[in-house]
């Protein structure tokens, strides 16, 4: 029988590894401008590599409870590691965590809405003559540094996560991604 820490130690691998996975689906997907799915993507990344930190001092249904609420697990993750620098990251996770309401198709149907997905470029305020719309944005690059920062607070080499990634997806992840011994 496994023990306590044993079960939350698989329960955080099997999170990240899922975060990983949504993580090179999202990147594949922004470089070939497949919208709206990889910001969905990219929020369910995010949300797994956090939770796979969380869950080695939060009960996992704690964490169900928390839901998809990215705003809310990033302060948790922010609290329990107790790194006050990660708070630069604050809008782009408050970005991310609107596009949940892409997840389904009944706001894009009702009020439309324009996605903004940056790749090394900061986003504008707004996005000029389409203020009828809702717009959501999406900063790859924070993202990518987000990431990179839950797999160093976790102290994981997150290969591991990306071990059984075709090569086609692998190509869509930056450098520094690539880059683990």
């Amino acid at each position: 029988m496994k023990t306590k820490v044993q079960h939350n130690d698989e329960l955080s691998s099997v999170f990240l590894e899922l975060g990983c996975q949504y993580y090179v689906v999202a990147r594949y997907c922004a470089s070939v401008f497949f919208m709206p799915i990889c910001a969905t993507m990219f929020h369910h990344a995010i949300e797994m590599l956090i939770k796979g930190y969380l869950v080695r001092s939060h009960p996992s249904p704690d964490l169900k409870k928390a839901g998809h609420d990215l705003e809310k697990l990033w302060s948790m993750f922010k609290s329990v590691t107790g790194d006050k620098s990660l708070s630069r990251f604050d809008k782009s996770i408050s970005d991310l965590d609107r596009v949940e309401l892409l997840r389904y198709p009944d706001a894009m149907v009702d009020k439309g809405f324009v996605l903004n997905v940056r790749l090394g470029v900061p986003a504008p305020a707004r996005l000029p003559g389409l203020d009828s719309q809702p717009q959501y944005f999406v900063n790859v690059s924070d993202l990518d540094d987000i990431a990179l920062s839950i797999f160093d607070t976790c102290k994981v080499n997150p290969k591991a996560g990306f071990k059984n990634t075709p090569d086609e997806l692998m190509a869509a992840l930056p450098p520094n991604f690539k880059s683990w011994e």
